[in-house]
């Protein structure tokens, strides 16, 4: 980000007399010197103001400048999925990354790692302000399930800052259940793998990312 905001701000000081022809740095269009020509300033500026725009909130196919998760990224383009990025101050949790974009909880999905009794994955997807029920996996699936220590998620989520990790676990090599709590929502949102990024999705784009997995009621609301 402070490499592009440079970069902006060095063509913002250059003379009212260089031309500039469009090309693209870390996927965005922007503008480099040819031969002097005459060109407006206030031209300039809004191109680079557009620019600026898009490192705040951009529409994809697929990732942008944002940071995303490597693996997350590669699925999405794969899938052809239509997403959204939206930055929002640092968080430390889901919960405080719905706060600080100004999303509702419940339109914050999660991912919880869980482990069986022969050491197989599954990643359980709930909203941000619920809490999950092991008792009711266990039912469902016959098993035993645990959740995942915290250095086992290091290293299943290695292109994810911790505490970060999207919560979809067919990227990962893992198995999805998903509480059908967010499957009608109107927009869900995920960590995109950092701790400034969310990833906006629509009803179609959330069903078709979780098209392999499971969907369940297994997590009940946390009131805070």
């Amino acid at each position: 980000m402070i490499g592009l905001l440079s970069a902006m701000i060095g063509l913002l000081m250059l003379p009212p007399s260089y031309c500039f022809s469009p090309c693209f740095v870390a996927g965005f269009q922007i503008s480099v010197e040819q031969e002097p020509k005459s060109v407006s300033a206030s031209g300039v500026k809004c191109a680079i103001a557009t620019v600026l725009s898009y490192t705040l909130y951009g529409s994809h196919t697929r990732g942008g400048y944002m940071t995303i998760a490597t693996r997350l990224d590669e699925y999405l383009t794969e899938h052809n999925i239509h997403f959204q990025t939206v930055n929002h101050s640092h968080s430390h949790s889901s919960l405080q990354s719905g706060v600080a974009a100004g999303v509702p909880l419940m339109n914050i999905a999660k991912g919880v790692i869980l482990e069986d009794h022969e050491g197989r994955h599954m990643m359980a997807v709930l909203p941000a302000n619920n809490k999950i029920s092991l008792s009711r996996l266990n039912d469902e699936f016959n098993a035993t399930f645990h959740l995942v220590k915290e250095r086992m998620v290091y290293r299943l989520f290695t292109d994810c800052e911790h505490g970060a990790i999207p919560p979809i676990g067919s990227p990962y090599h893992m198995s999805t259940v998903c509480d059908e709590r967010l499957a009608n929502l109107e927009h869900v949102y995920l960590e995109a793998g950092d701790h400034e990024t969310l990833i906006k999705l629509d009803r179609k784009a959330f069903k078709d990312l979780m098209n392999d997995c499971k969907y369940l009621r297994f997590s009940s609301e946390v009131l805070h």
